[in-house]
């Protein structure tokens, strides 16, 4: 990056690339946090095999979406994968909050962890659609930065407050 510079080809791939694999990981990540929710054994696995084909589906549907379009293949696919990718993950987090509230047997921190991943994942298309809408309004830039802020802020919280601890044993990280 100090050689080419920010505005080079091989840092707007970079971006692009690990933008993708940290989108993977954020919806492999809700993924598995959803079978932990479920309730019995076939519900585990059909929601273990459920997301996997929902990533496969929406690779094939990207790849149908970039065929259709120009030249750099993998680079657009790669971005199209990404976007499609992390609104499947703002669904399967709304799926995943519903069961954590519906499943009884929930523990508190599994529901606290689903309400804020719902949240945050719910509110990126948001902040893309305002982005979009308004492109000239330059105080939207920073919300991205305010939605990582509240992300971890939950996050630490449903970790650190004593008293979301008492249902449950002790996590260490």
């Amino acid at each position: 990056m100090f050689q080419y510079g920010m505005s080079s080809s091989q840092y707007v791939y970079f971006y692009f690339y690990s933008d993708c694999l940290l989108t993977l990981l954020l919806y492999f990540a809700v993924a598995e946090h959803f079978v932990r929710v479920c309730d019995s054994g076939t519900a585990r696995r059909y929601a273990r095999v459920g997301s996997f084909l929902l990533a496969v589906f929406v690779g094939i549907f990207s790849l149908a979406v970039v065929l259709q379009s120009s030249a750099k293949l993998m680079t657009h696919l790669v971005l199209e994968y990404s976007n499609y990718l992390s609104y499947a993950t703002a669904g399967l987090s709304l799926l995943l909050f519903v069961a954590s509230l519906r499943n009884r047997g929930v523990s508190f921190h599994d529901r606290l962890l689903a309400f804020v991943l719902t949240s945050y994942l719910a509110l990126m298309p948001w902040q893309y659609l305002l982005r979009r809408l308004y492109p000239g309004f330059n105080s939207i830039v920073y919300t991205n930065t305010l939605l990582w802020i509240l992300l971890l802020l939950g996050i630490a919280y449903i970790f650190s407050d004593p008293a979301t601890g008492k249902d449950e044993r002790h996590i260490y990280l």
